[in-house]
């Protein structure tokens, strides 16, 4: 993972792309429009915005695992573990919030630690709130400087979205989306093999011991 540069994720984000545009612009513009629906008012947001996150993570896992998907999932936040995820969403503006009073810099740093949240909940469903921030803290612990050079490396994508009044978005969105999916799912696995591991030598031990 630590070997791995912004180019790399990119790279990847670009395979999840091909033959999955549609999917992936279809999901965040649906997801862009609810969000704004809902925006002018304020429990609207707060209900809709956790869930949601937490079933567009859904989509973009699947297809960057290659696993199959449809437009449905993206509501799987509502439908599985919704309290947890309603209350996640919640609870990482508020404490994103909090860190921003104290300095820009604090507020991005917790951002990133923060930024593995949707896709934890997204993999372990009815996972408590508080446990699946912790989760992406301890993940991004020594990787926050790595997400945030990726992040950096759109920088000239972002100026192509603002001088074409927003209209490069329907390319560059998926295409943000597709890479950060890709670190979160790398990032997996290099903090999980212990536990991938410890499941086979314990098949192992049962066959040998059965």
């Amino acid at each position: 993972m630590n070997q791995l540069r912004a180019a790399d994720f990119r790279r990847m984000g670009r395979e999840t792309m091909s033959g999955n545009f549609g999917t992936i612009f279809l999901v965040l513009l649906i997801q862009s429009v609810l969000l704004g629906a809902l925006g002018a008012t304020v429990v609207g947001s707060i209900i809709v915005a956790g869930p949601l996150s937490v079933g567009v993570a859904c989509v973009m896992l699947a297809l960057t695992r290659r696993e199959s998907t449809d437009l449905g999932d993206m509501f799987s936040g509502f439908r599985s573990g919704f309290a947890d995820n309603l209350v996640a969403g919640l609870l990482v503006y508020v404490f994103t919030f909090l860190w921003s009073l104290l300095f820009v810099i604090p507020g991005i740093v917790k951002a990133l630690s923060y930024s593995m949240t949707y896709y934890i909940l997204s993999d372990n469903p009815g996972t408590p709130a508080m446990k699946a921030i912790e989760r992406s803290q301890e993940m991004m612990r020594g990787h926050k400087w790595q997400l945030f050079c990726l992040q950096l490396s759109f920088i000239g994508w972002y100026l192509l979205v603002g001088l074409t009044c927003g209209l490069a978005a329907i390319y560059v969105a998926p295409y943000m989306a597709s890479a950060n999916a890709a670190f979160y799912q790398k990032l997996k696995e290099e903090t999980e093999p212990q536990t991938t591991q410890t499941a086979e030598d314990t098949a192992t031990d049962e066959q040998v011991n059965g």
